[in-house]
């Protein structure tokens, strides 16, 4: 995150999951093993980007988005059994029930899609005040001193 926009990490990422997702119904055997191990691996940053990404600007708020936003989680609770009777209806054909979770990864690639295409320049904007061991001029003080993190935020804040 130090190099790259969280917005396009998070594209990056979401767009791994679908292309392996869609890899591991089509692909036979132990690729198709590896193409979920993939998924797996691309959805490990994917939560901790969505709460910080829909957090940022809340403000006062952050506490009640916060929690609604951990409340609207329900993809582990739904997606399994639904996947599970999919398959059973399928002859026990797991994989090709794994179209079920695609559904949910294509419906979630809308955000960072929108992220990048409406909220760019907000996302970056903010992104781009927070600068970390950078030094700056102090105008009042004629001297050169590091920016903490902490004042920086609270400045964004203002």
């Amino acid at each position: 995150m130090k190099f790259i926009k969280p917005r396009l990490v998070i594209m990056i990422f979401i767009s791994g999951v679908v292309v392996f997702a869609i890899l591991a119904i089509v692909l036979k055997g132990d690729a198709a093993v590896a193409c979920i191990n993939l998924v797996l691996f691309f959805e490990s940053c994917i939560f901790p980007l969505i709460m910080t990404l829909s957090l940022r600007g809340l403000g006062r708020h952050s506490k009640r988005g916060a929690s609604i936003l951990v409340a609207a989680v329900s993809g582990g609770a739904l997606f399994p059994p639904v996947l599970g009777v999919v398959a059973d209806a399928l002859g026990g054909n797991t994989q090709k029930a794994f179209f079920i979770p695609l559904i949910g990864f294509a419906i979630a690639f809308l955000y960072p899609l929108y992220l990048n295409i409406f909220k760019r320049k907000s996302l970056d904007a903010w992104t781009d005040k927070v600068k970390i061991g950078v030094e700056s001029n102090d105008a009042e003080r004629g001297s050169v001193d590091k920016i903490s993190v902490r004042e920086s935020r609270e400045e964004t804040r203002e």
